[in-house]
């Protein structure tokens, strides 16, 4: 009986019908990782970027060489790589010889550092890229971007019989990495989710909504701003026009102004909050408070209940980004630990050092307060915005909406415009 009768399920298959059957083979080979070196035109779209980065950052310094002209030493190795150092978050040394006193100087130009960093973020982050190769991009826009950082930083000395000035090359590179880099990450995942693996993608949607609520907060803290310089110079009309005559060009001042404006609305945001401001000096040592801003009267609620409508706002715009007003809610506490960051980096980013003197946010109470604050205006926040308009909320949170919610977001918006107005009327009075 052959052995197919006794195992019908069995198919035999002749080994001469099999190409190759018998014939032994070699190891498996094993796929060896691909490294992507990159294009010439990969590396030159990245120098693009960080050229670009440290072009805006430089901005400053070049206008101000050109404003004081022989006063700043003519010398374009002076003030163009302090201003990126500065731009950055970077230190510059002072050492003054024949006095024999030494100091650093250290205050970031958040409006110039935004600029530049959004300009070089927004070349590496494009459509046209495929999305793997979006993060090897940004990793070669970073390295060149660190490499003419720290050339800049080492031709940012300058020695003379009156003393020495010179770029502390540590913080530089420090700064400068920590900024471009978090520009970059922050724009892959806004604009170019499809580059993120799944797993950040659902991260990148939770946290889609706390970051444009930080984005609300800051808009509308410098829009306050605005509104409170109006308000100051309204109330001080009779006030004469500073002197510009042995100081620095009209021109210089203005441009300092307008570039450290956003870094000084941020700190005055933070103390409106509550967070006191620490000064130093070589004589006295004292915190600024809400309360020594606007004195002990009446007028002394009149910041935090700005604060309270800036946090609010950005609940709202956080609270947009949820999809229906269930989600919304309970999503609102985690503005709370997004402004606690905010404020984290705003200690370091708005501190003011020249020399001995220097004024400084207090770290612990402002992480504690920014929780406090952001989850409470989270919170609000998510309960008014399903109220707005639907041409505000752009179909989200649901096509319905309440006469009462409408009016409820409308009396926020004009209480935060009223109130600001009232700080800069009430300001100007103190200091008048």
């Amino acid at each position: 009986m052959s052995p197919g009768a006794l195992h019908p399920h069995r198919v035999r298959v002749p080994l001469h019908d099999t190409p190759g059957a018998g014939v032994p083979r070699g190891p498996a080979s094993v796929a060896r990782p691909v490294v992507r070196v990159g294009t010439p035109r990969d590396w030159a779209e990245a120098a693009l970027a960080a050229l670009t980065v440290l072009a805006v950052l430089a901005v400053p310094g070049a206008l101000l060489l050109v404003a004081l002209g022989d006063e700043a030493g003519g010398s374009p190795l002076l003030l163009v790589p302090v201003a990126v150092a500065l731009g950055v978050g970077g230190s510059v040394d002072v050492h003054l010889g024949p006095l024999a006193l030494g100091g650093s100087v250290a205050v970031t130009p958040l409006l110039v550092t935004g600029a530049a960093i959004a300009s070089g973020a927004g070349l590496v982050v494009t459509r046209a890229r495929p999305p793997a190769d979006v993060p090897v991009q940004a990793a070669r826009a970073l390295m060149l971007f660190v490499i003419g950082l720290g050339g800049l930083a080492a031709l940012g000395r300058t020695s003379a019989a009156a003393g020495t000035l010179s770029v502390d090359l540590a913080t530089t590179l420090l700064g400068g990495t920590l900024w471009f880099g978090g520009a970059l990450v922050l724009a892959i995942a806004w604009r170019r989710p499809d580059a993120l693996p799944p797993a950040l993608r659902r991260a990148r949607d939770l946290l889609a909504g706390p970051v444009a609520g930080l984005g609300a907060v800051l808009g509308a803290c410098w829009l306050g701003g605005l509104a409170l310089v109006v308000a100051g110079a309204l109330a001080r009309t009779d006030t004469p026009a500073l002197p510009t005559a042995g100081t620095a060009p009209p021109v210089a001042t203005v441009l300092l102004v307008v570039v450290l404006a956003p870094t000084a609305l941020l700190a005055a945001f933070a103390v409106c909050l509550g967070v006191p401001l620490s000064g130093r000096g070589p004589f006295v040592d004292g915190d600024l408070g809400l309360v020594h801003l606007l004195g002990a009267g009446p007028s002394w609620w009149l910041a935090p209940l700005v604060a309270g409508v800036v946090c609010t706002l950005g609940g709202m715009v956080a609270a947009l980004h949820a999809r229906g007003p269930d989600e919304a809610v309970r999503r609102g506490w985690l503005l709370g630990p997004a402004l606690a960051a905010l404020l984290a980096v705003a200690v370091p980013v708005t501190s003011l050092v020249v020399g001995p003197f220097g004024a400084r946010l207090d770290l612990a109470t402002a992480v504690v307060l920014g929780l406090a604050w952001g989850a409470a205006g989270g919170l609000l926040g998510a309960v008014i915005a399903p109220g707005l308009p639907p041409a505000l909320r752009s179909g989200r949170l649901g096509p319905r909406t309440s006469k009462a919610g409408e009016v409820v977001a409308v009396v926020v918006v004009v209480a935060f415009l009223a109130g600001a107005l009232a700080i800069g009327f009430a300001a100007a009075a103190q200091v008048g």
